[in-house]
C-alpha cells in the first residue's frame, strides 16, 4: 500500500483497518490491526477484549509513552555501542575491519 496517500481517520486509524507508524513519509508503514492481533495470539493474547482494544485504539497512548521513555534512555537508537563512555559511530558497527583496535 502507498502509505503516503493513506487517509488517516480519527485516532490515526486508516480506512484499511490499521495505523500508520513512522514520522517521515518515506519511512511510514501501515500496520494492520489483524497483524497485531495475530502477533498477540502467538504471544498468548487470545482474549477477545485484547482484540477489541487493538481495533479501538486502547493501547495507542501506552505505545507512544513507552516509545518516548525508551528514546529518552537510548537517544542514539538501535543499534548502538559505546567504548570508554563514548558512542561508537554507526558506520563502524557495520564494518568488521574498523571494529578492530
Amino acid at each position: 500500500m502507498d502509505t503516503s496517500r493513506a487517509g488517516a481517520v480519527p485516532g490515526g486509524h486508516t480506512p484499511d483497518g490499521g495505523v500508520l507508524v513512522g514520522r517521515e513519509s518515506g519511512r511510514r508503514r501501515l500496520v494492520l490491526f489483524e497483524d497485531l492481533i495475530h502477533l498477540g495470539r502467538r504471544a498468548g493474547l487470545a482474549n477477545p477484549d485484547y482484540q477489541r482494544g487493538v481495533r479501538d485504539g486502547r493501547y495507542e497512548q501506552w505505545v507512544v509513552e513507552t516509545k518516548r521513555a525508551f528514546k529518552s534512555r537510548d537517544p542514539q537508537g538501535t543499534p548502538a555501542a559505546f567504548l570508554d563512555g563514548q558512542p561508537v559511530e554507526l558506520g563502524v558497527l557495520y564494518d568488521p575491519k574498523r571494529l578492530t583496535l
